[in-house]
């Protein structure tokens, strides 16, 4: 059966090729345009979970109330009526009672360390104009506990934090004003005199509006700065699978009064993007996969109408329908193994020049010099599956019209045409 099936493919050499060429390209679309947006979210989705604290504790935000306004503001007249709901306020600017949370954080199997914080908005200078940064007051050995950033350090350590008055900034806020290691630079906070402080190291995580905008601070530098020593407005914990926050803050969530997040709801705008690239590149192989489907179903289909005298030789000599039926199904697999095994080879490489495409700045980060590209086995295991599967289904009703043609019918069709 396979050698009639190979000698039927090579009659038609040029309809094969097409077809061959179809396949190939499904499986090789499949390959790149896979690995391209897994590799892209998975840049993205290291720098999410890595780069920030698995779960963020802060104060919780609320609305007040019309009764709350009238017994703060309004307590001689009617509350004036508003068109646009008043805003969210917080409860307190400092968490209550965090000596309990650490308590509870160390008793907790699936928390791998938590690390206060105390983060304001500040203004640096050095010898140009003053620029606005977010002030991140941390211990540095718990800071580097609960993310990678350490391992993202350009130049210094964030170790250095223990040295007094030390700065650990961004890449692109060290770009933007000019300063790198060991430069001083002063801050302020309010009415408040400036600060000088050396920098002890830069990062650069690849995220742009972190890197730039991003003052790390030892805690008790920052209070000293801010005020209020001893308070935190932020805690950041990291467990043991980043994959069980959510669970983790519903839990915290119904014996709390804090603001409690996990990684996945602080970057749900992310999560959805990610969301709306799976649907699309999803869209982009099927319809290459169906255009080679049809390439498939088309020259098999004209195959059987073009060897119904051989179909009915066969007949007489014995073959069963199940037989001759398989040879034209063995077509359809043939191609889809040749076909997808040729593209995901070419797909291998594609995916490795795409690699090598420079990507320079962007909104969405720094980036890291190219393209990030995944070549997980998982994307080709599943791209050789969905051609031979493509190949299989498209072969399969040309293979059940042999299937039910009957000898003595061909020979009286092609007896009345003579």
């Amino acid at each position: 059966m396979l050698n009639l099936s190979i000698k039927y493919l090579l009659s038609k050499k040029s309809q094969t090729f097409l077809t061959l060429m179809g396949i190939i390209l499904g499986s090789f679309a499949f390959v790149t345009i896979n690995g391209f947006f897994q590799g892209f979210q998975g840049f993205l989705m290291e720098n999410l979970v890595n780069n920030n604290a698995h779960i963020k504790i802060t104060p919780r935000d609320t609305t007040p109330t019309f009764e709350e306004l009238q017994n703060r503001i309004y307590k001689d007249g009617p509350v004036p009526f508003f068109i646009n709901n008043p805003k969210q306020q917080k409860v307190s600017e400092y968490i209550k009672s965090p000596e309990l949370w650490y308590r509870r954080f160390k008793s907790d199997k699936d928390v791998v360390a938590f690390s206060p914080q105390i983060t304001s908005n500040a203004m640096i200078t050095q010898i140009s104009s003053p620029y606005s940064v977010k002030l991140v007051g941390i211990n540095p050995q718990d800071q580097i506990k609960i993310t990678d950033i350490e391992n993202k350090m350009a130049s210094g350590s964030m170790t250095n934090l223990s040295k007094k008055n030390s700065f650990v900034i961004g890449a692109g806020l060290s770009k933007k004003i000019g300063s790198y290691l060991s430069d001083l630079i002063y801050l302020s906070i309010g009415e408040k005199p400036s600060t000088a402080f050396k920098v002890r190291g830069i990062f650069a995580t690849g995220i742009k509006d972190f890197d730039e905008n991003t003052v790390y601070a030892n805690i008790e530098d920052a209070w000293e700065i801010i005020g209020d020593r001893g308070r935190i407005n932020s805690i950041g914990i990291r467990l043991k699978d980043f994959n069980a926050s959510s669970l983790k803050v519903s839990h915290w969530n119904a014996i709390s009064d804090e603001r409690i997040e996990s990684w996945d709801q602080i970057n749900k705008n992310f999560l959805n993007v990610f969301k709306i690239q799976n649907a699309t590149r999803y869209l982009m192989v099927l319809v290459t996969i169906i255009v080679a489907s049809f390439g498939i179903f088309n020259v098999l289909n004209m195959m059987v109408n073009n060897k119904k005298r051989d179909i009915a030789i066969f007949g007489a000599l014995g073959f069963t329908p199940r037989q001759i039926s398989r040879i034209f199904l063995n077509q359809g697999i043939l191609l889809g193994l040749i076909g997808g095994a040729i593209g995901l080879f070419l797909g291998y490489f594609g995916c490795l020049f795409i690699e090598t495409i420079p990507m320079g700045e962007t909104p969405m980060g720094t980036g890291t010099g190219h393209l990030n590209v995944s070549f997980e086995l998982s994307i080709y295991i599943r791209g050789f599956l969905v051609s031979l599967f493509a190949s299989v289904i498209s072969s399969y009703y040309p293979s059940r019209v042999a299937f039910k043609l009957q000898p003595i019918d061909i020979i009286r069709g092609q007896s009345s045409d003579a």
